[in-house]
C-alpha cells in the first residue's frame, strides 16, 4: 500500500510498497507537482525545480492546445509558406496560475520574488508547459527494435494496446528526482475509432493562413472510454483498475490523455 508519510507535501509523487518496494507512483489526487528543468545563470548551468499545481479540468489545456499547433502562411508569391510562431499567451497564463514557487533555491526567496523571476524570463512559462505537463519520456530499452523480432502471423492479436513511457518528476519529501515507469492500457482500436480520430482534426484557412484545430473533447471522450487500466499511476495510493475506473479516469492529466491515444493511433500494429 501507498505510505502516506512519503506524501507529506501533498505532491503527485508518493511511494509505493511494490514487489521491489519503495517504487515511486504518479498519485492522481495530489494537489503539487515538480518539474525539473535545466536552467542556465550567470553562465552556469544548474536544475530548477518548479513547484506546480496540476490543472484543474482538462479544459484549461484545450484552450490553448490550437494556439501552440504551427500555422503557415501564403507567401506573396503562392508558391511557398512560411511558418507563423504560434500565439502562446494563453499558455503562459495557465503557468502563470498554477505557478507555487520554486524548491532548491538560495535562502528563503518569497512568493512575491519567486513570480518576478518568472515574469522576468517567459521564456521559461512555456517550457514549463512543454517539458513538464507535456513531456511523456520514452523508456531507453524501448528505443531500439530487438533484430530477433520477426512478425507473427496466426493467433488472432492480443485484445488491448499498451502505450508505455516515463515521467521525470522531483519529490520534495526526499529532495530527489524520480522517474516513474507508466503504462495506459486501452482496449484495441477499431476501423470505426480511426475514422473518428481522424476527424477529430481538420484544417482551416483563413485568407492567407492555414490553421490546424482539432476537437479536443472528442478525443477525451474517446480515451475516456478505451482506457481499461494504469500503470504507474494511483489514486488515493490504490491502483487503477477496471475496477475503480470512475474514480481515477477523470483525474488522469489531460496531456496524458492525449499522449496515449494519439500514440495508439499513430502506430503500425497488426490486427492479425
Amino acid at each position: 500500500m501507498a505510505d502516506p508519510k512519503n506524501n507529506g507535501h501533498l505532491t503527485n509523487v508518493i511511494f509505493y510498497a511494490g514487489p521491489q518496494s519503495d517504487e515511486p507512483r504518479y498519485e492522481l489526487t495530489g494537489q503539487e507537482i515538480v518539474f525539473p528543468l535545466n536552467v542556465e545563470q550567470q553562465g552556469s548551468e544548474f536544475r530548477a525545480f518548479f513547484r506546480m499545481s496540476p490543472a484543474d479540468v482538462s479544459y484549461e489545456i484545450k484552450e490553448f492546445l490550437d494556439d501552440l499547433i504551427t500555422r503557415r502562411r501564403a507567401s506573396d508569391t503562392g508558391i511557398e509558406s512560411e511558418v507563423q510562431v504560434a500565439d502562446d499567451a494563453r499558455c503562459r497564463a495557465f503557468v502563470d496560475k498554477h505557478f507555487l514557487g520554486f524548491y532548491g533555491t538560495e535562502g528563503e526567496p518569497s512568493t512575491e520574488a519567486e513570480r518576478k523571476l518568472l515574469d522576468a524570463n517567459p521564456h521559461l512559462k512555456m517550457r514549463v508547459f512543454r517539458e513538464g505537463y507535456d513531456a511523456i519520456h520514452r523508456k531507453a530499452e524501448d528505443e531500439a527494435v530487438p533484430a530477433t523480432k520477426r512478425l507473427r502471423i496466426g493467433p488472432a492479436a492480443a485484445p488491448e494496446v499498451s502505450i508505455l513511457g516515463r515521467l521525470l518528476l522531483y519529490c520534495p519529501k526526499r529532495e530527489s528526482e524520480v522517474s516513474i515507469d507508466i503504462g495506459h492500457h486501452l482496449r484495441r482500436e477499431t476501423e470505426a475509432d480511426r475514422r473518428k480520430h481522424s476527424k477529430a482534426f481538420s484544417l482551416i484557412e483563413r485568407r492567407d493562413i492555414t490553421l490546424v484545430r482539432c476537437n479536443w473533447d472528442v478525443l477525451e471522450a474517446m480515451y475516456n472510454e478505451m482506457v481499461l487500466r494504469l500503470d504507474g499511476y494511483v489514486v488515493g495510493g490504490a491502483p487503477c483498475v477496471s475496477a475503480n475506473k470512475e474514480e481515477w479516469v477523470r483525474l488522469v492529466p489531460f496531456t496524458h490523455k492525449i499522449y496515449a491515444l494519439n500514440k495508439t493511433f499513430s502506430g503500425t500494429r497488426l490486427g492479425n
